[in-house]
């Protein structure tokens, strides 16, 4: 009876020309030597001929066993995409039906390697989805499907710098008041375009080198969000809305000094308006053309006059006394007084000395007086005599 040395089969060689695999689990494969008998070898040609469920994945062996060099064709000849990787798990392309890829290994320093992929053969022309997968993207069974990269802002944070890799992400703030800071202009293409989220208590400021909106800075309150895009030389907004409930805002404005200042869109957001500062001379502020509401409280000190008015000196202009408060909305060509009883006898622009009376019915204006005439009390009421 012969005797048999090497028991059951033959010796596995060290160069395997094709294999064939049914994938119906995830599955790690191993560099073919003489002293192993496992059918889960790298094949210069392999086939896969069969894939039992979407997202198997059918990995490689160690890099770093191998010389750089190390080459093979894989081909899925079955209806569903597997998913390659190498040997430290990472995803190095979805093997798509009916195509055949070819696999060159650039660098073995590591177990993981540097492996360079090219479409060998495909039934049409193909481009890679792995391949093209860029910001925003993701492939997924040879397609591309859109990813969106969520980035948080730490509580401990009051700042972040948008740069070009935050493409097609959201950001979500989760500090407290703090400056969120574009990138570059020109640094960044046509289209280039995030989204952010102010999640937690505290006004976030957008600043960049361009203007966001036709204004110089943007600001985020509470439970705001908005999607921005670089368009030219300007940032644009999508999606800023007023949430619900809704917010007081209140905006401190500094007009210190002598000249007109005109307010921004986005400081027309606040549904109360504060002006502080010393007057070193009359000043008008002008609001935008814009359809509002606001509450404007005149804190300014020094002696001379603040009068409110839409914008190129249109419709009525309001003077708001020191230490009073007035509510106006605005129809988009003119700011209009809210009106109450006092509004209703009291002119946009009170002249020096006129009072108001009661005449048991009514508030009643009184203008002022002329030169040596006494204010008597005739009919119980106040009136100028000579």
């Amino acid at each position: 009876m012969p005797l048999n040395v090497f028991g059951a089969g033959a010796v596995q060689t060290a160069y395997v020309a094709y294999r064939a695999f049914v994938l119906n689990q995830n599955t790690t494969l191993f560099w073919p030597n003489a002293y192993q008998d496992t059918n889960n070898t790298v094949a210069a040609y392999m086939e896969v001929v069969n894939v039992s469920s979407p997202n198997l994945v059918l990995k490689l062996p160690d890099a770093t066993q191998v010389s750089v060099g190390q080459n093979f064709i894989i081909y899925n000849s079955n209806g569903t995409a597997f998913t390659l990787n190498n040997a430290s798990s990472g995803n190095i392309g979805v093997i798509s039906p009916g195509v055949a890829y070819y696999y060159i290994l650039r660098n073995n320093n590591s177990a993981a390697g540097v492996w360079e992929r090219i479409v060998f053969g495909a039934g049409v022309s193909e481009a890679s989805a792995f391949q093209l997968a860029g910001l925003g993207l993701i492939a997924n069974q040879g397609k591309l499907d859109t990813n969106v990269k969520v980035t948080t802002v730490p509580p401990t944070s009051a700042f972040y710098q948008v740069s070009s890799t935050d493409n097609a992400s959201i950001i979500i703030w989760n500090g407290g008041a703090g400056d969120l800071y574009l990138p570059n202009i020109e640094n960044v293409l046509d289209g280039f375009y995030f989204s952010f989220n102010n999640a937690v208590q505290g006004a976030v400021t957008i600043r960049g080198d361009a203007n966001i909106d036709q204004d110089p800075t943007f600001v985020v309150s509470q439970g705001q969000s908005l999607t921005l895009i670089k368009a030219s030389d300007a940032w644009w907004t999508l999606g800023y809305g007023q949430q619900v409930p809704y917010l007081v805002t209140i905006l401190n404005k500094d007009i210190s000094g002598n000249s007109n200042v005109t307010l921004t869109e986005n400081e027309l957001n606040n549904s109360v308006i504060q002006f502080t500062g010393i007057l070193t001379g009359n000043v008008v502020v002008y609001f935008p053309a814009q359809i509002g509401q606001w509450v404007i409280n005149n804190k300014t000190t020094g002696n001379f006059t603040l009068n409110v008015q839409i914008v190129g000196a249109l419709g009525t202009s309001y003077r708001i006394p020191q230490n009073t408060t007035q509510s106006l909305y605005s129809t988009g060509g003119t700011l209009v007084a809210y009106p109450t009883a006092l509004n209703n006898i009291m002119p946009s622009n009170p002249t020096t000395g006129a009072m108001i009376y009661f005449n048991g019915t009514n508030w009643v204006l009184l203008p002022p007086g002329t030169a040596n005439q006494v204010l008597k009390i005739i009919g119980g009421v106040p009136t100028w005599a000579d």
